[in-house]
């Protein structure tokens, strides 16, 4: 769907544009690339289940620190090899997270005041989407009846 799309190329820009921010920005934009490589290989599972989307994305949420380690690999290989390497490994990697995010089942943590039952690690992602979904249905809905003379 259009939101899904939207919202995960705002999540990719926003873990690229993170990496920029001094001292915090390289460990932040790990932790999104780690949830944003987790989404798409569960993504694909969670499709072929049948869910629809705000299912899959409330399922996410409630097993992120699963969904962070479970990308932390293939997010690793993009952060600690050169760009053109890393990409290679993630390419011949990414199919094997798919294969195991069909053949597995998150586990949810327990919940304490350092990690929360749920987490919306996207909220920001999803805001922007919401707003350019309306405005596109705005600009592509009629706004009532039209009069002719």
């Amino acid at each position: 769907s259009l939101y899904n799309y939207l919202l995960m190329g705002l999540v990719s820009l926003f873990c690229w544009a993170v990496s920029f921010l001094p001292v915090v920005g390289p460990f932040f934009s790990l932790v999104w690339t780690s949830w944003a490589i987790s989404f798409y290989a569960f993504d694909q599972a969670w499709t072929l289940k049948g869910w629809d989307f705000t299912r899959r994305l409330l399922v996410f949420q409630r097993h992120w620190v699963y969904m962070l380690g479970f990308g932390l690999p293939s997010a690793l290989s993009t952060f600690i090899f050169p760009q053109f390497l890393g990409l290679g490994v993630y390419a011949l990697a990414f199919p094997i997270s798919i294969i195991f995010a069909v053949t597995s089942t998150p586990v949810q943590h327990e919940p304490t005041k350092l990690f929360p039952r749920n987490l919306s690690m996207f909220f920001f992602a999803e805001y922007v989407t919401l707003g350019i979904v309306r405005q596109i249905k705005l600009r592509l809905l009629p706004r009532g009846p039209s009069s002719s003379s």
